[in-house]
Protein backbone atom coordinates (compact mmCIF):
# COMPACT_ATOMS: atom_id res chain seq x y z
CA UNK A 1 0.00 0.00 0.00
CA UNK A 2 1.24 3.45 -0.79
CA UNK A 3 0.87 6.24 1.46
CA UNK A 4 1.34 9.76 1.72
CA UNK A 5 1.70 11.71 5.16
CA UNK A 6 1.26 15.70 4.72
CA UNK A 7 2.26 17.27 8.20
CA UNK A 8 3.86 20.12 8.76
CA UNK A 9 5.16 19.33 11.96
CA UNK A 10 8.85 17.34 11.43
CA UNK A 11 8.38 15.35 14.67
CA UNK A 12 4.93 14.05 14.11
CA UNK A 13 5.78 13.65 10.56
CA UNK A 14 8.57 11.44 11.44
CA UNK A 15 7.17 9.99 13.92
CA UNK A 16 4.37 8.50 11.64
CA UNK A 17 7.17 7.11 8.88
CA UNK A 18 8.50 5.28 11.99
CA UNK A 19 5.05 3.79 13.28
CA UNK A 20 4.05 3.11 9.28
CA UNK A 21 7.28 1.52 8.60
CA UNK A 22 6.88 -0.91 11.76
CA UNK A 23 4.03 -2.30 10.65
CA UNK A 24 5.63 -3.52 7.43
CA UNK A 25 4.90 -0.51 5.13
CA UNK A 26 7.79 0.74 2.93
CA UNK A 27 6.36 2.94 0.02
CA UNK A 28 6.12 5.81 2.02
CA UNK A 29 6.11 9.72 0.86
CA UNK A 30 5.51 12.67 2.92
CA UNK A 31 4.53 16.44 1.89
CA UNK A 32 5.10 19.53 4.65
CA UNK A 33 1.81 21.37 3.50
CA UNK A 34 -1.35 21.13 0.91
CA UNK A 35 0.29 22.80 -2.25
CA UNK A 36 3.84 20.38 -1.44
CA UNK A 37 1.23 17.58 -1.40
CA UNK A 38 -0.48 18.27 -4.72
CA UNK A 39 2.97 18.50 -6.68
CA UNK A 40 3.56 14.77 -4.83
CA UNK A 41 0.65 13.45 -6.25
CA UNK A 42 1.65 14.54 -10.12
CA UNK A 43 4.27 11.80 -9.30
CA UNK A 44 2.94 9.63 -6.45
CA UNK A 45 -0.25 8.02 -6.76
CA UNK A 46 -0.77 7.22 -3.14
CA UNK A 47 -3.90 4.46 -1.80
CA UNK A 48 -3.76 6.33 1.81
CA UNK A 49 -3.57 9.82 1.94
CA UNK A 50 -2.79 10.84 5.66
CA UNK A 51 -3.26 15.00 6.45
CA UNK A 52 -2.71 17.26 9.22
CA UNK A 53 -5.40 19.76 9.12
CA UNK A 54 -4.28 23.13 10.16
CA UNK A 55 -1.22 23.73 7.85
CA UNK A 56 0.15 26.55 6.50
CA UNK A 57 -0.32 27.82 2.95
CA UNK A 58 -3.30 25.11 2.29
CA UNK A 59 -4.87 23.38 4.98
CA UNK A 60 -6.22 19.71 5.05
CA UNK A 61 -9.46 20.30 3.88
CA UNK A 62 -8.58 22.78 1.29
CA UNK A 63 -6.03 19.53 0.09
CA UNK A 64 -9.23 17.27 0.65
CA UNK A 65 -11.25 19.50 -1.60
CA UNK A 66 -8.48 19.81 -4.48
CA UNK A 67 -8.11 16.33 -4.74
CA UNK A 68 -11.90 15.53 -4.60
CA UNK A 69 -12.24 17.91 -7.93
CA UNK A 70 -9.52 16.37 -9.66
CA UNK A 71 -11.45 12.59 -9.10
CA UNK A 72 -7.95 11.52 -7.67
CA UNK A 73 -9.02 8.03 -5.30
CA UNK A 74 -7.59 7.70 -2.43
CA UNK A 75 -8.47 7.09 1.10
CA UNK A 76 -8.00 9.88 3.22
CA UNK A 77 -7.74 10.45 7.04
CA UNK A 78 -7.43 13.55 8.41
CA UNK A 79 -5.45 14.02 11.85
CA UNK A 80 -6.13 16.85 14.05
CA UNK A 81 -5.05 18.36 17.55
CA UNK A 82 -8.33 19.79 17.83
CA UNK A 83 -11.58 18.06 18.24
CA UNK A 84 -14.00 19.89 17.02
CA UNK A 85 -17.52 18.64 15.56
CA UNK A 86 -17.04 21.25 12.75
CA UNK A 87 -13.88 19.69 11.22
CA UNK A 88 -15.08 16.81 11.44
CA UNK A 89 -18.53 17.27 9.82
CA UNK A 90 -16.78 19.37 7.02
CA UNK A 91 -14.14 16.83 6.39
CA UNK A 92 -16.88 13.89 5.78
CA UNK A 93 -18.72 15.87 3.74
CA UNK A 94 -16.02 16.34 1.68
CA UNK A 95 -14.98 13.04 1.55
CA UNK A 96 -12.73 12.08 4.40
CA UNK A 97 -12.57 8.18 5.24
CA UNK A 98 -11.77 8.86 8.86
CA UNK A 99 -10.90 11.51 11.77
CA UNK A 100 -7.89 11.10 14.02
CA UNK A 101 -6.86 12.85 17.07
CA UNK A 102 -3.35 13.37 17.84
CA UNK A 103 -1.24 11.76 19.85
CA UNK A 104 -2.55 9.24 17.49
CA UNK A 105 -3.26 5.89 19.83
CA UNK A 106 -1.09 2.66 18.43
CA UNK A 107 -4.06 0.69 18.47
CA UNK A 108 -6.43 3.35 16.27
CA UNK A 109 -3.83 3.45 14.09
CA UNK A 110 -3.79 -0.13 13.08
CA UNK A 111 -7.38 -0.26 13.04
CA UNK A 112 -7.66 2.71 10.40
CA UNK A 113 -4.87 1.21 8.32
CA UNK A 114 -6.64 -2.31 8.18
CA UNK A 115 -10.04 -0.55 7.75
CA UNK A 116 -8.52 1.62 4.82
CA UNK A 117 -7.17 -1.57 3.46
CA UNK A 118 -10.14 -3.11 3.50
CA UNK A 119 -12.12 -0.26 1.80
CA UNK A 120 -8.84 0.19 -0.38
CA UNK A 121 -9.00 -3.32 -1.75
CA UNK A 122 -12.80 -2.85 -2.19
CA UNK A 123 -12.62 0.24 -4.32
CA UNK A 124 -9.67 -2.17 -6.06
CA UNK A 125 -11.93 -5.06 -7.15
CA UNK A 126 -15.02 -2.76 -7.77
CA UNK A 127 -12.80 -0.60 -10.60
CA UNK A 128 -11.00 -3.92 -11.90
CA UNK A 129 -13.93 -7.07 -12.03
CA UNK A 130 -12.79 -6.98 -15.30
CA UNK A 131 -9.69 -6.92 -15.03
CA UNK A 132 -6.26 -9.77 -13.85
CA UNK A 133 -6.40 -8.28 -10.46
CA UNK A 134 -7.09 -11.36 -8.61
CA UNK A 135 -3.56 -11.52 -7.80
CA UNK A 136 -3.58 -8.41 -5.14
CA UNK A 137 -7.49 -8.89 -3.91
CA UNK A 138 -6.35 -12.08 -2.80
CA UNK A 139 -3.64 -10.36 -0.78
CA UNK A 140 -6.37 -8.93 1.39
CA UNK A 141 -8.47 -11.11 3.57
CA UNK A 142 -10.07 -11.12 6.78
CA UNK A 143 -10.52 -12.69 9.89
CA UNK A 144 -13.15 -15.45 8.88
CA UNK A 145 -10.90 -16.46 6.04
CA UNK A 146 -7.57 -16.27 8.11
CA UNK A 147 -9.40 -19.16 10.17
CA UNK A 148 -10.17 -20.91 7.41
CA UNK A 149 -6.72 -21.02 6.14
CA UNK A 150 -5.30 -21.94 9.66
CA UNK A 151 -7.64 -25.01 9.35
CA UNK A 152 -7.02 -26.20 5.91
CA UNK A 153 -3.12 -26.16 6.94
CA UNK A 154 -2.93 -27.33 10.62
CA UNK A 155 -5.72 -30.00 10.53
CA UNK A 156 -4.19 -33.12 10.15
CA UNK A 157 -7.07 -35.43 9.19
CA UNK A 158 -8.93 -33.57 6.88
CA UNK A 159 -9.23 -35.09 3.20
CA UNK A 160 -9.32 -33.90 0.54
CA UNK A 161 -13.04 -33.04 -0.65
CA UNK A 162 -13.43 -31.74 3.49
CA UNK A 163 -10.39 -29.52 2.32
CA UNK A 164 -11.93 -27.96 -0.50
CA UNK A 165 -15.62 -27.88 1.19
CA UNK A 166 -13.43 -25.40 3.82
CA UNK A 167 -12.38 -23.27 1.32
CA UNK A 168 -15.34 -22.85 -0.92
CA UNK A 169 -17.42 -21.83 2.66
CA UNK A 170 -14.55 -19.44 3.08
CA UNK A 171 -14.62 -18.16 -0.51
CA UNK A 172 -11.05 -18.65 -1.38
CA UNK A 173 -9.99 -20.03 -4.68
CA UNK A 174 -6.61 -21.18 -5.51
CA UNK A 175 -4.41 -19.07 -8.69
CA UNK A 176 -1.73 -21.63 -9.14
CA UNK A 177 -1.45 -25.30 -8.97
CA UNK A 178 1.35 -25.97 -6.33
CA UNK A 179 1.46 -25.46 -2.72
CA UNK A 180 3.47 -25.09 0.26
CA UNK A 181 3.78 -24.41 3.78
CA UNK A 182 6.48 -21.82 5.58
CA UNK A 183 7.09 -20.79 9.00
CA UNK A 184 9.36 -17.75 10.18
CA UNK A 185 9.81 -17.82 13.84
CA UNK A 186 10.98 -14.30 15.67
CA UNK A 187 14.42 -15.38 17.08
CA UNK A 188 14.80 -14.61 20.54
CA UNK A 189 11.16 -14.16 21.18
CA UNK A 190 11.29 -16.57 24.13
CA UNK A 191 14.39 -14.62 25.71
CA UNK A 192 13.32 -13.03 28.63
CA UNK A 193 15.42 -10.40 27.85
CA UNK A 194 13.14 -9.49 25.17
CA UNK A 195 10.61 -7.70 27.14
CA UNK A 196 8.07 -8.13 24.21
CA UNK A 197 4.29 -7.09 25.11
CA UNK A 198 1.36 -8.39 23.22
CA UNK A 199 0.98 -5.59 21.38
CA UNK A 200 4.57 -5.51 20.66
CA UNK A 201 4.61 -8.94 19.30
CA UNK A 202 0.96 -8.22 17.58
CA UNK A 203 2.35 -5.48 15.51
CA UNK A 204 5.63 -7.06 14.79
CA UNK A 205 3.77 -10.02 13.47
CA UNK A 206 1.97 -7.91 11.15
CA UNK A 207 4.88 -6.49 9.88
CA UNK A 208 6.33 -9.18 8.96
CA UNK A 209 3.64 -10.54 7.08
CA UNK A 210 3.12 -7.89 5.26
CA UNK A 211 6.67 -7.45 4.20
CA UNK A 212 6.56 -11.30 2.99
CA UNK A 213 3.63 -11.12 1.29
CA UNK A 214 4.29 -7.93 -0.78
CA UNK A 215 7.99 -9.80 -1.87
CA UNK A 216 6.03 -13.01 -2.38
CA UNK A 217 3.55 -11.01 -4.68
CA UNK A 218 5.96 -9.69 -6.65
CA UNK A 219 7.82 -13.36 -7.02
CA UNK A 220 3.76 -14.32 -8.56
CA UNK A 221 3.28 -16.31 -5.25
CA UNK A 222 0.01 -15.66 -3.55
CA UNK A 223 -0.11 -15.84 0.34
CA UNK A 224 -2.17 -16.71 3.36
CA UNK A 225 -0.34 -16.06 6.48
CA UNK A 226 -1.91 -16.68 9.67
CA UNK A 227 -0.13 -16.28 13.23
CA UNK A 228 1.06 -19.19 15.88
CA UNK A 229 3.03 -17.93 19.16
CA UNK A 230 6.64 -16.92 18.31
CA UNK A 231 5.48 -17.54 14.30
CA UNK A 232 3.98 -16.45 11.31
CA UNK A 233 2.54 -19.35 8.83
CA UNK A 234 2.60 -19.17 5.65
CA UNK A 235 0.23 -21.13 3.09
CA UNK A 236 1.87 -20.44 -0.65
CA UNK A 237 -0.06 -20.96 -3.98
CA UNK A 238 2.79 -21.14 -6.03
CA UNK A 239 3.17 -20.91 -9.88
CA UNK A 240 3.55 -24.22 -12.14
CA UNK A 241 6.72 -22.74 -13.48
CA UNK A 242 8.86 -22.51 -9.78
CA UNK A 243 8.12 -26.85 -10.11
CA UNK A 244 11.92 -26.96 -11.43
CA UNK A 245 14.25 -24.44 -9.45
CA UNK A 246 11.70 -24.10 -6.30
CA UNK A 247 14.54 -24.50 -3.40
CA UNK A 248 16.63 -21.95 -5.59
CA UNK A 249 14.18 -19.29 -6.43
CA UNK A 250 12.30 -19.59 -3.23
CA UNK A 251 15.65 -19.01 -0.62
CA UNK A 252 16.03 -16.16 -2.80
CA UNK A 253 13.00 -14.66 -2.00
CA UNK A 254 12.89 -15.80 1.74
CA UNK A 255 16.13 -14.07 2.39
CA UNK A 256 14.77 -10.96 0.82
CA UNK A 257 12.09 -11.17 3.25
CA UNK A 258 14.50 -11.53 6.25
CA UNK A 259 16.69 -8.88 5.17
CA UNK A 260 14.13 -6.40 5.33
CA UNK A 261 12.47 -7.82 8.31
CA UNK A 262 16.11 -6.83 10.08
CA UNK A 263 16.09 -3.52 8.03
CA UNK A 264 12.65 -2.21 9.11
CA UNK A 265 11.55 -3.74 12.32
CA UNK A 266 15.32 -4.49 13.68
CA UNK A 267 14.32 -8.32 13.95
CA UNK A 268 16.02 -11.46 12.96
CA UNK A 269 13.69 -14.68 11.46
CA UNK A 270 14.52 -18.43 11.65
CA UNK A 271 12.25 -19.47 8.28
CA UNK A 272 11.57 -23.43 7.81
CA UNK A 273 9.99 -24.29 4.57
CA UNK A 274 8.02 -27.77 3.52
CA UNK A 275 8.33 -29.39 0.24
CA UNK A 276 5.82 -28.21 -2.18
CA UNK A 277 3.31 -29.90 -3.62
CA UNK A 278 -0.17 -30.38 -6.32
CA UNK A 279 -1.98 -32.50 -3.53
CA UNK A 280 -4.11 -29.88 -1.38
CA UNK A 281 -4.34 -33.73 1.40
CA UNK A 282 -0.45 -32.56 1.50
CA UNK A 283 -0.75 -29.42 2.88
CA UNK A 284 -0.65 -30.65 6.07
CA UNK A 285 2.93 -32.67 5.48
CA UNK A 286 4.19 -29.73 4.23
CA UNK A 287 3.49 -27.74 7.24
CA UNK A 288 5.25 -30.00 9.56
CA UNK A 289 8.10 -30.56 7.52
CA UNK A 290 8.42 -26.37 7.55
CA UNK A 291 7.78 -26.47 11.86
CA UNK A 292 10.43 -29.42 11.69
CA UNK A 293 13.13 -27.13 9.80
CA UNK A 294 11.97 -23.87 11.70
CA UNK A 295 13.24 -26.06 14.59
CA UNK A 296 16.79 -26.16 12.81
CA UNK A 297 18.00 -23.34 14.62
CA UNK A 298 18.19 -25.11 18.14
CA UNK A 299 21.09 -26.70 16.56
CA UNK A 300 22.02 -24.92 13.81
CA UNK A 301 21.43 -21.44 14.57
CA UNK A 302 18.81 -18.65 13.91
CA UNK A 303 18.79 -15.78 11.35
CA UNK A 304 18.51 -18.65 8.64
CA UNK A 305 16.28 -20.30 6.08
CA UNK A 306 15.91 -24.05 6.31
CA UNK A 307 14.63 -26.31 3.91
CA UNK A 308 12.65 -29.75 4.63
CA UNK A 309 15.17 -32.87 4.08
CA UNK A 310 14.59 -35.54 2.03
CA UNK A 311 16.12 -37.83 3.63
CA UNK A 312 14.60 -40.26 6.76
CA UNK A 313 16.03 -38.76 10.15
CA UNK A 314 18.86 -41.59 11.06
CA UNK A 315 19.48 -43.92 13.81
CA UNK A 316 21.70 -42.04 16.99
CA UNK A 317 23.21 -43.11 20.22
CA UNK A 318 21.44 -40.04 21.89
CA UNK A 319 18.15 -39.76 24.04
CA UNK A 320 14.62 -39.94 23.29
CA UNK A 321 13.09 -40.52 26.19
CA UNK A 322 13.95 -40.17 29.95
CA UNK A 323 13.88 -43.81 31.13
CA UNK A 324 12.92 -44.98 34.81
CA UNK A 325 16.77 -44.84 36.93
CA UNK A 326 17.22 -41.29 35.55
CA UNK A 327 13.35 -40.50 36.25
CA UNK A 328 14.06 -41.48 39.82
CA UNK A 329 17.95 -40.07 40.13
CA UNK A 330 16.13 -36.72 39.21
CA UNK A 331 13.55 -37.51 41.85
CA UNK A 332 15.93 -38.27 44.42
CA UNK A 333 17.94 -34.47 42.89
CA UNK A 334 14.37 -32.56 43.48
CA UNK A 335 13.66 -34.10 46.80
CA UNK A 336 16.79 -33.34 48.17
CA UNK A 337 16.98 -29.69 46.57
CA UNK A 338 20.35 -30.31 45.01
CA UNK A 339 20.52 -28.04 41.94
CA UNK A 340 23.83 -29.11 40.55
CA UNK A 341 22.56 -32.94 40.46
CA UNK A 342 19.56 -31.82 38.61
CA UNK A 343 21.38 -29.21 36.26
CA UNK A 344 24.04 -32.62 35.95
CA UNK A 345 21.39 -34.53 34.94
CA UNK A 346 19.65 -32.45 32.68
CA UNK A 347 23.28 -31.23 31.16
CA UNK A 348 23.42 -35.29 30.41
CA UNK A 349 20.48 -35.78 28.55
CA UNK A 350 20.86 -32.96 26.05
CA UNK A 351 25.02 -33.39 25.34
CA UNK A 352 24.79 -36.06 22.94
CA UNK A 353 23.27 -33.13 20.10
CA UNK A 354 25.91 -30.36 20.93
CA UNK A 355 27.77 -32.62 18.35
CA UNK A 356 24.79 -33.42 16.01
CA UNK A 357 23.25 -32.15 12.56
CA UNK A 358 19.82 -30.34 12.03
CA UNK A 359 18.38 -34.09 10.72
CA UNK A 360 18.44 -35.13 14.38
CA UNK A 361 15.84 -31.78 15.69
CA UNK A 362 12.93 -34.72 15.13
CA UNK A 363 14.96 -36.34 17.85
CA UNK A 364 15.38 -33.34 20.09
CA UNK A 365 11.95 -32.34 20.01
CA UNK A 366 10.89 -35.56 21.31
CA UNK A 367 13.36 -35.62 23.79
CA UNK A 368 11.99 -31.77 24.64
CA UNK A 369 8.24 -33.90 25.51
CA UNK A 370 9.96 -35.77 27.77
CA UNK A 371 11.31 -33.63 30.02
CA UNK A 372 8.44 -31.47 30.09
CA UNK A 373 6.24 -34.55 30.45
CA UNK A 374 8.70 -35.92 33.21
CA UNK A 375 9.22 -33.10 35.36
CA UNK A 376 5.42 -32.57 35.86
CA UNK A 377 4.88 -35.74 36.60
CA UNK A 378 7.58 -35.81 39.41
CA UNK A 379 6.46 -32.25 40.77
CA UNK A 380 2.63 -33.52 41.04
CA UNK A 381 4.45 -36.66 42.93
CA UNK A 382 6.29 -33.75 45.37
CA UNK A 383 2.61 -32.42 46.31
CA UNK A 384 4.24 -29.29 44.02
CA UNK A 385 1.51 -28.49 41.38
CA UNK A 386 4.39 -27.26 38.94
CA UNK A 387 1.31 -25.33 36.66
CA UNK A 388 0.87 -23.24 39.36
CA UNK A 389 4.21 -21.48 38.49
CA UNK A 390 5.33 -22.74 34.68
CA UNK A 391 2.21 -23.04 33.39
CA UNK A 392 0.18 -25.91 31.15
CA UNK A 393 2.84 -28.78 30.21
CA UNK A 394 2.11 -27.55 26.40
CA UNK A 395 3.12 -24.11 27.41
CA UNK A 396 6.53 -25.48 28.83
CA UNK A 397 6.94 -27.75 25.69
CA UNK A 398 6.40 -24.94 23.76
CA UNK A 399 8.84 -22.53 24.80
CA UNK A 400 11.61 -25.22 24.64
CA UNK A 401 10.78 -25.75 21.19
CA UNK A 402 11.42 -22.21 21.03
CA UNK A 403 14.55 -21.30 22.00
CA UNK A 404 17.01 -20.10 19.53
CA UNK A 405 20.01 -22.24 20.36
CA UNK A 406 20.76 -25.92 22.29
CA UNK A 407 22.67 -23.28 24.70
CA UNK A 408 19.87 -21.25 25.44
CA UNK A 409 17.55 -24.63 25.23
CA UNK A 410 19.69 -26.20 28.14
CA UNK A 411 19.65 -22.62 29.99
CA UNK A 412 15.78 -23.01 30.07
CA UNK A 413 15.63 -26.20 31.27
CA UNK A 414 18.19 -25.53 34.46
CA UNK A 415 16.69 -22.47 35.44
CA UNK A 416 13.28 -24.63 35.40
CA UNK A 417 14.20 -27.04 37.34
CA UNK A 418 15.79 -24.70 39.82
CA UNK A 419 12.66 -22.72 40.12
CA UNK A 420 11.47 -26.25 40.71
CA UNK A 421 13.15 -26.74 43.70
CA UNK A 422 12.70 -23.66 45.25
CA UNK A 423 9.12 -23.91 44.97
CA UNK A 424 9.59 -27.55 46.54
CA UNK A 425 11.60 -25.92 49.55
CA UNK A 426 9.16 -23.05 50.18
CA UNK A 427 6.53 -25.08 50.19
CA UNK A 428 8.05 -27.60 52.91
CA UNK A 429 8.96 -24.01 54.67
CA UNK A 430 5.21 -23.23 54.88
CA UNK A 431 3.78 -27.09 55.61
CA UNK A 432 7.22 -29.02 57.18
CA UNK A 433 4.67 -32.00 58.69
CA UNK A 434 2.25 -32.13 56.11
CA UNK A 435 3.61 -35.30 54.18
CA UNK A 436 4.78 -36.84 57.87
CA UNK A 437 0.99 -36.26 58.65
CA UNK A 438 -0.27 -37.80 55.81
CA UNK A 439 2.24 -40.84 55.94
CA UNK A 440 1.02 -41.13 59.69
CA UNK A 441 -2.84 -41.18 58.58
CA UNK A 442 -1.83 -43.54 55.76
CA UNK A 443 -0.79 -46.06 58.47
CA UNK A 444 -3.38 -45.39 60.77
CA UNK A 445 -5.87 -46.25 58.10
CA UNK A 446 -4.04 -49.64 56.63
CA UNK A 447 -1.77 -51.00 59.32
CA UNK A 448 -3.70 -54.30 59.41
CA UNK A 449 -2.45 -54.47 55.25
CA UNK A 450 0.80 -55.72 54.28
CA UNK A 451 2.18 -52.05 53.90
CA UNK A 452 6.05 -51.09 54.62
CA UNK A 453 8.74 -48.66 53.90
CA UNK A 454 8.28 -48.89 49.71
CA UNK A 455 4.44 -48.40 50.28
CA UNK A 456 4.37 -45.71 52.25
CA UNK A 457 7.11 -43.36 51.14
CA UNK A 458 5.26 -43.88 47.47
CA UNK A 459 2.49 -42.48 48.82
CA UNK A 460 3.68 -39.33 49.89
CA UNK A 461 5.58 -39.01 46.81
CA UNK A 462 9.24 -39.91 48.38
CA UNK A 463 12.35 -41.85 47.49
CA UNK A 464 11.99 -44.92 50.70
CA UNK A 465 15.87 -43.87 52.21
CA UNK A 466 14.62 -40.00 51.84
CA UNK A 467 11.12 -40.57 53.57
CA UNK A 468 12.72 -42.75 56.34
CA UNK A 469 15.11 -40.02 57.11
CA UNK A 470 12.32 -37.42 57.46
CA UNK A 471 10.38 -39.50 59.38
CA UNK A 472 13.12 -40.33 61.90
CA UNK A 473 13.41 -36.29 62.35
CA UNK A 474 9.81 -36.13 63.26
CA UNK A 475 9.23 -39.43 65.33
CA UNK A 476 12.34 -39.34 66.83
CA UNK A 477 11.94 -42.99 65.97
CA UNK A 478 13.17 -44.86 62.74
CA UNK A 479 9.88 -46.14 60.55
CA UNK A 480 10.09 -50.18 61.19
CA UNK A 481 9.91 -49.64 64.59
CA UNK A 482 7.55 -46.93 64.86
CA UNK A 483 4.74 -49.58 62.43
CA UNK A 484 5.99 -52.63 64.61
CA UNK A 485 4.94 -50.32 67.88
CA UNK A 486 1.92 -49.25 66.64
CA UNK A 487 0.60 -52.86 65.42
CA UNK A 488 1.55 -54.47 69.06
CA UNK A 489 -0.61 -51.81 70.31
CA UNK A 490 -3.27 -52.25 68.23
CA UNK A 491 -3.04 -55.98 68.74
CA UNK A 492 -2.66 -55.51 72.77
CA UNK A 493 -6.52 -53.45 72.32
CA UNK A 494 -7.75 -56.27 70.60
CA UNK A 495 -6.57 -59.25 72.92
CA UNK A 496 -7.90 -57.14 75.93
CA UNK A 497 -11.01 -57.33 74.52
CA UNK A 498 -11.23 -60.92 74.89
CA UNK A 499 -13.37 -61.07 71.75
CA UNK A 500 -10.70 -62.86 69.37
CA UNK A 501 -7.99 -65.48 69.45
CA UNK A 502 -4.57 -64.43 69.29
CA UNK A 503 -4.30 -66.14 66.08
CA UNK A 504 -7.02 -63.86 64.43
CA UNK A 505 -5.23 -60.81 66.19
CA UNK A 506 -2.21 -61.31 64.59
CA UNK A 507 -4.27 -61.25 61.15
CA UNK A 508 -6.16 -58.46 62.00
CA UNK A 509 -3.05 -56.26 62.74
CA UNK A 510 -1.30 -57.02 59.05
CA UNK A 511 1.14 -59.49 60.76
CA UNK A 512 0.04 -63.06 58.93
CA UNK A 513 3.42 -64.66 59.86
CA UNK A 514 2.00 -65.84 63.21
CA UNK A 515 5.12 -67.36 65.01
CA UNK A 516 6.67 -63.70 63.53
CA UNK A 517 3.61 -62.06 65.61
CA UNK A 518 4.16 -64.05 68.67
CA UNK A 519 7.75 -63.55 69.20
CA UNK A 520 7.55 -60.01 68.00
CA UNK A 521 4.36 -59.40 70.77
CA UNK A 522 6.34 -61.43 73.64
CA UNK A 523 9.86 -59.16 72.88
CA UNK A 524 8.14 -55.99 72.93
CA UNK A 525 5.64 -56.54 76.11
CA UNK A 526 7.44 -59.52 78.08
CA UNK A 527 4.35 -61.63 77.64
CA UNK A 528 2.81 -64.26 75.20
CA UNK A 529 -0.41 -63.08 73.47
CA UNK A 530 -2.52 -65.77 75.40
CA UNK A 531 -0.75 -64.79 79.22
CA UNK A 532 -1.52 -60.74 77.65
CA UNK A 533 -5.10 -61.91 77.58
CA UNK A 534 -5.92 -63.62 80.58
CA UNK A 535 -4.93 -60.22 82.25
CA UNK A 536 -1.40 -62.06 83.78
Amino acid sequence: MKILIVEDERLTRESLVDSLRLRGYSDIETATDGNDALQTLDRFKPDLILSDIRMPGMDGLQLLGHIRDKGIHGVFIIISSYDSFEFAQKAVRLGAFSYMLKPIDDRELEDQLERAETSIRREQEQRNENADTGLLARKYRNLAQRQAIQKFVEEEHLNEEERWTALREADIRFEHPLYLVAKAKIDGYADPESHLSVVDQSLYAFGIANIASELMLHGGIDTYPFTQDDSIVFLLNVPVEYASSATERLETLWSHVAAQVRSHLKLTLTIGVGSLTDNIADVNDSYTQASKAAMSRIMGGGNRVYFAGSSEEKRIEATIAIDYLTEQKLLHGLEQGSKEAVRGLIRELYSPYFSRSNEFIGSLMKLNFSVAFTLFKLMHQLDTPPERFLGSELKVYRQMNQCADLSSLLSYCENMTDVCIDEIQAGRKLNPDTSMAKALAYIVEHYDQDIGLASVSEHVHMSPAYFSKQFKLKYNQNFIEFLIQFRINKAKELLKSGAYTAQEVSRMVGINDEKHFFRTFKKITGLTPGSYKKGN
